[in-house]
């Protein structure tokens, strides 16, 4: 029952991080790839306790990317674990080998070194996909 209890705990606060992060004001900043800018909504260091009552601390990132179409399609930059949401749009993102058609308010989760390209598809021309990546603080 603990377990459970646990995954619940941290998929309201990972619910809460997000929510909470769309109402921040975006930074923008340019990218690597000219087809896609990022925004971060949030970005901090928090500190949280373990139930025996160790601290831990997480760095949190939230981020808007915007993408747009191109032929190659785009790969958006490796963040390490992340949970990714298609706020608008339809694409097609391709991990792994794997293809899978994404549209507006699909949730998906990427491991740490795994590569995601991401295709518009036509006729949209631009898609926007916000990360939520959780990790180790360094």
């Amino acid at each position: 029952m603990a377990i459970a209890g646990n995954r619940v705990a941290r998929a309201a606060a990972a619910g809460f991080l997000f929510l909470a992060a769309l109402a921040v004001p975006p930074r923008r900043s340019a990218a690597q790839n000219s087809e896609v800018e990022s925004s971060t909504r949030f970005a901090d260091t928090l500190q949280l306790k373990t139930p025996k009552g160790a601290s831990v601390s997480l760095r949190v990132e939230f981020k808007d990317w915007n993408v747009t179409r191109n032929a190659q399609g785009t790969e958006l930059p490796q963040q390490g674990f992340y949970i990714a949401h298609l706020a608008s749009g339809e694409v097609v993102t391709e991990i792994g080998g794997k293809s899978e058609t994404r549209h507006a308010g699909d949730f998906w989760t990427m491991e740490r070194g795994q590569r995601m390209l991401v295709r518009i598809k036509a006729p949209q021309e631009a898609a926007v996909i916000q990360t939520l990546v959780v990790g180790p603080s360094r």
